[in-house]
């Protein structure tokens, strides 16, 4: 009965050590497995990062440019020309057309752009301001009813 019992207990130190090197390994890999995805999302989100600043710096080069070989000169010169007003017909002064059809105004897409944001952001402003009067009436009212129905219960 006690070899049984030995036998019993050295099959179930076995059984636990065989268990705990299989759970070992199974941790180890699951770490393993962790930190290789980890890696991964980080390098990822690095690659991801490095071509969104390369594409700004493309974009920022290219109006640096833009802006370096601006000519005040020239562009002063195509808005006098597109404006010309004699003198004493301030009235009846009408824009020339350009007298360069090819030169534009680099910016003249971006203040039509920022002309239309404007109106959606007045239309946007004006749809909050009306929410905001509505949600304000329905307090008032709310607070009315409230005042009669405290003013009964005395």
């Amino acid at each position: 009965m006690t070899n049984q019992a030995e036998s019993n207990v050295h099959k179930a130190s076995v059984d636990a050590s065989r268990t705990t090197v299989q759970l070992e390994e199974t941790i180890d890999e699951f770490q393993k497995q962790k930190l290789k995805d980890i890696q991964k999302i980080f390098l990822d989100f690095v690659t991801i990062e490095m071509v969104f600043h390369a594409k700004a710096l493309e974009v920022y080069s290219s109006a640096f440019q833009n802006l370096e070989s601006y000519d005040l000169e020239k562009d002063l010169e195509d808005f006098r020309a597109k404006t010309h007003i004699s003198p004493g017909t301030l009235n009846e002064a009408r824009p020339v057309p350009a007298t360069n059809p090819s030169s534009r105004i680099p910016w003249s897409t971006a203040i039509q752009s920022v002309q239309s944001t404007l109106q959606q952001l007045t239309m946007v402003e004006s749809d909050e301001e009306s929410e905001e009067n509505q949600l304000e009436g329905s307090r008032s009212h709310e607070y009315a009813q409230i005042q009669r129905g405290a003013s009964r219960a005395r």
